[in-house]
């Protein structure tokens, strides 16, 4: 619908709060996040009749599994280039997700713990090098609204 009110991620940025790992964003998805179902069925929970279906009783997890950050970034190896080198052999550091939106003065967050578990460089010919690199995430999220 037109005119709707829609995040776009242009500008959107992913930063590392201890190494600085940044990068010219190309994509990014954060994904997995979860909680288990319980099983509380027991000897005296209810049997379906003929035109039920279930029986098994669950509850929910009151713990999250909070995902994992995928994103591809540009590669700059450069001189001066600390912070877009991925910093795979560091502790866990804050991750903050940013997502610029017209009109608003300050920007939406999710900030969270996370660890740098993989990253991937790509070149071809006539095209951009760059990093796919995964970040598992640990803990809660901190998630707050553009204002």
């Amino acid at each position: 619908m037109a005119g709707s009110a829609v995040d776009s991620g242009y500008k959107m940025l992913l930063v590392g709060g201890t190494s600085g790992f940044t990068g010219e964003l190309v994509s990014i998805s954060i994904s997995g996040m979860s909680r288990e179902a319980i099983d509380v069925t027991h000897m005296s929970s209810a049997q379906p009749t003929t035109v039920d279906i279930g029986g098994k009783e669950y509850i929910p997890s009151a713990l999250v599994d909070p995902g994992t950050i995928t994103a591809t970034v540009h590669a700059n190896t450069g001189a001066g280039a600390q912070t877009a080198i991925p910093p795979l052999n560091q502790a866990a550091e804050t991750w903050t997700v940013t997502l610029p939106q017209t009109g608003a003065e300050t920007a939406a967050t999710f900030a969270g713990t996370g660890f740098m578990t993989e990253a991937t460089l790509t070149g071809e010919i006539e095209a951009a090098v760059t990093y796919d690199v995964t970040i598992k995430m640990t803990g809660t999220w901190d998630i707050t609204a553009a204002a």
